[in-house]
């Protein structure tokens, strides 16, 4: 049976990951490091759960006269603090994990301590949950977010290294969001967008449109996927929603022999409103460039959003993004195609056979995986994985009510899950 890991297995990790770079200090000092945030995330500050962020520097690495929205403004202490969990409890209410860091560096003693504080600004979470938005780049050095409760994530500047996440170990390599059979589950959808642009730019009466970058629909769906995570979790203490396949999508928007519905939404075109909202995207980023030869994808998309050229299209899909979410909070599941097309919420599924033991992926693409017993996990999970060995067809998206968000899929005949990566780098 595989271990737990703990901040130790994260700090070596990192290390070996990191390479010769001098801005992560030494095994030891990361282990202290790491252990001291752990132990922190376990208290509460007045019954509110511990969150902070950490940035690894001295404070005058930083620019002495910049600040939010674009930059980082550092508010330096008088008298530094010692770094211990306890300081940490005691400031993390004053620093918002959206909006702030704590400013740590080891001093002449080689001894960790708190200099001051470092205002962010909310655009970096933004961007991280998918939204196009243009957040302040970080230094190159350690950044640790402290999420939850044993959720540890360290970062070098804005790209996550590895998150130790409930005993498990995770690195950017094992997350689902970038697996190869998510983006084969969701390719009919690519397909159907990509040719109804290519058909508004078929009868486009203007110069040519400029072509569209090969990766842009997939940056797309990812980035809605993280907007739809997040917003599960804003909205809801747990939830299901289940993709079912696009030819069966009659078949599942009435009552049938696996789930039964309390509310559906009539089959009209309003049901597929997020393809309808790529196809308008593709249609304008391509508009915007006019005559260009050369492709444009997610950073002319970030930049037209930031000139407000198409910042209603991307405030749509985060409004979809929450719609959807906040239907998850009524008891039962919400019912998606895999073109997003909205069948209807508050499935409940019937009386099927109970599936004893799930594999738990170990990596992006279910290649390793450890088996675990069902009975000690809980009835919305048990439920989803009964369906998904019904029908193999379905993918399950579940999260539970400690914020632990699952994947789950039929995989080479046993129901396997994934946890998604992020969840504590975009837990608020």
């Amino acid at each position: 049976m595989m271990r737990d890991a703990f901040p130790k297995d994260l700090a070596v990790y990192a290390k070996k990951e990191w390479g010769k770079s001098r801005s992560l200090p030494a095994l030891k000092h990361v282990e202290i490091l790491l252990s001291t945030c752990y132990h922190a995330s376990l208290l509460r500050e007045e019954a509110r759960p511990i969150k902070f962020r950490l940035l690894l520097c001295d404070a005058d690495s930083l620019p002495a006269a910049e600040g939010p929205p674009r930059g980082l403004h550092r508010l330096v202490f008088v008298t530094h603090r010692r770094f211990n969990r306890n300081e940490l409890r005691r400031l993390s209410p004053a620093t918002d994990f959206h909006r702030a860091l704590i400013g740590v560096h080891l001093n002449s003693e080689k001894k960790w301590e708190i200099w001051g504080i470092v205002h962010s600004g909310i655009l970096w979470s933004e961007a991280m949950n998918g939204g196009a938005k243009d957040p302040p780049d970080l230094p190159q050095v350690p950044v640790v977010q402290v999420s939850g409760p044993s959720e540890l994530t360290l970062c070098r500047g804005s790209d996550i290294v590895a998150t130790l996440q409930g005993g498990r170990l995770s690195s950017p390599s094992s997350d689902v969001l970038d697996s190869e059979w998510l983006t084969r589950l969701f390719a009919e959808m690519r397909t159907d967008v990509l040719q109804l642009h290519q058909n508004a730019r078929d009868s486009a009466k203007v110069t040519a449109w400029a072509p569209i970058a090969e990766s842009f629909v997939s940056d797309l769906f990812r980035g809605f996927m993280k907007r739809l995570i997040r917003a599960m979790r804003d909205t809801s203490n747990g939830s299901s929603i289940l993709f079912v396949p696009n030819d069966r999508a009659e078949e599942f928007s009435i009552d049938n022999k696996f789930f039964n519905f309390k509310y559906r939404f009539t089959p009209v075109a309003t049901r597929r409103r997020f393809p309808s909202l790529v196809v308008q995207v593709l249609n304008g980023l391509a508009g915007l460039h006019i005559g260009s030869e050369t492709s444009v994808g997610w950073a002319e998309y970030v930049g037209a959003a930031k000139k407000g050229q198409l910042q209603d299209l991307d405030e749509a899909l985060s409004e979809l993004a929450y719609l959807i979410a906040s239907l998850t909070a009524i008891d039962g599941a919400v019912i998606l195609t895999r073109n997003f097309e909205l069948l209807g919420f508050g499935a409940e599924t019937t009386e099927l056979s109970d599936v004893k033991r799930v594999a738990r992926a170990l990596d992006a693409e279910g290649e390793k995986v450890r088996l675990e017993a069902t009975e000690s996990q809980g009835m919305r999970h048990r439920s989803v994985y009964r369906l998904c060995n019904a029908v193999t067809s379905i993918t399950g998206l579940v999260l539970s009510h400690d914020g632990e968000l699952r994947f789950v899929k039929h995989r080479e005949g046993r129901v396997t899950y994934w946890n998604e990566l992020a969840s504590a780098a975009m837990s608020f």
